[in-house]
């Protein structure tokens, strides 16, 4: 896998850590609360599983190994890009609501997180988009906190 995708799991690494001390500081004054650190461990988990969903969907594109054009490989590695990334749209709207569960202070956490994967989305697709004979692609999000986010990933091929 590149170096710089690879290196971007490190990023994901130190949002983590921030938000687990973030949460330990939150007074145990509710059942929400005392759930906090499971909850944000799940929302990680979710995020760093989307992220490696999307770098399998491509990994041989990303190893160097570029599908010949018109091929049943390069139709299969298209449809699988297209399949992780509408999983990371749906990652998106879960982690909003796991995180929402932790009461005040989770917009910041969540924002972190949305932004962790939206750009780990834009590094890969532009990374492999001539391998794959990508036309145009689109993140759009709409919407904000505290009523959370809508993203939606749009590729299209040629």
């Amino acid at each position: 896998m590149d170096d710089v995708i690879k290196g971007h799991y490190g990023a994901l690494d130190q949002i983590a850590a921030e938000m687990s001390a973030s949460v330990a500081a939150i007074p145990i004054v509710s059942a929400a609360a005392s759930l906090a650190p499971s909850v944000v461990e799940t929302a990680v988990d979710s995020v760093r599983t989307a992220g490696e969903q999307i770098d399998s969907s491509v990994a041989p594109v990303l190893e160097g190994k570029t599908p010949s054009p018109d091929s049943d490989d390069l139709a299969a590695t298209q449809g699988n890009l297209s399949g992780s990334l509408a999983t990371a749209a749906l990652t998106i709207g879960d982690v909003q609501d796991q995180l929402r569960a932790v009461g005040a202070g989770a917009g910041r956490h969540i924002q972190r997180l949305i932004d962790w994967l939206l750009d780990h989305v834009i590094r890969v697709v532009s990374k492999v988009a001539n391998a794959l004979r990508i036309d145009n692609w689109t993140v759009g999000v709409s919407g904000g906190f505290p009523g959370g986010v809508n993203v939606s990933i749009t590729v299209t091929f040629k």
